[in-house]
């Protein structure tokens, strides 16, 4: 049974004309064949995009998989960078921290000549933690010291040393074992080295002998 392709008229499924439009109907073959060709078509169509979903639904999870590998060695290298770092910073408070009398010395005279010259000797005591800074005599600074105490010259004419003295303070604090970090730094009378004329400590004056009262 087929129905009139122009107006809808029921007809007999060999009729070739519409009995009420007369209209010219397709032939049954052909329609079927048309028909079967279209499902093959599909068919061939469905078919292969079904390997193509397949394949993509695998790569999916390697595309992932990949991104999460990428991940955690982008962790691996945070982690021990900051591993290494750490261990770096923790040898060097170790070292810092188990430093000798002789090793500060030698600290302290390096930094001290920074600013004052090689005209000098470092001494230190870690039983009381102070860094004993001696001019050499016959040095320049040996001389003005020793005119300041004689009284020959007025004490301004060693202001110039105390911001020295000063910033030799606060640079061997920053390299003192932790548990010495306020050092005091002593510039010692040249008349009578068990003395001194300046203590500074972390970058402050603390003693100063022109404000002694003895």
């Amino acid at each position: 049974m087929k129905f009139c392709i122009k107006c809808g008229q029921q007809l007999a499924a060999e009729t070739q004309f519409c009995t009420n439009c007369g209209a010219e109907q397709p032939d049954a073959t052909t329609t079927e064949s048309s028909t079967e060709s279209t499902n093959e078509t599909e068919a061939t169509s469905a078919a292969t995009e079904t390997p193509q979903r397949a394949a993509q639904a695998t790569t999916v999870p390697d595309d992932e998989e990949s991104s999460r590998q990428m991940k955690w060695l982008i962790i691996g290298i945070i982690v021990a960078l900051l591993v290494a770092v750490g261990g770096a910073m923790g040898y060097q408070t170790y070292k810092r921290n188990h430093l000798t009398e002789q090793d500060i010395a030698d600290i302290g005279y390096d930094v001290a000549t920074n600013s004052l010259g090689d005209d000098i000797t470092v001494y230190y005591d870690k039983t009381n933690n102070n860094m004993d800074i001696v001019a050499k005599s016959g040095s320049s600074l040996y001389n003005r010291a020793d005119d300041v105490v004689n009284g020959y010259i007025s004490a301004g004419r060693l202001t110039s040393y105390v911001g020295k003295f000063k910033k030799i303070s606060t640079e061997m604090a920053k390299k003192m074992p932790t548990d010495s970090r306020d050092v005091r730094v002593r510039f010692m009378n040249p008349e009578n080295t068990n003395r001194y004329l300046y203590i500074t400590q972390n970058g402050d004056v603390t003693y100063d002998f022109t404000k002694d009262d003895d």
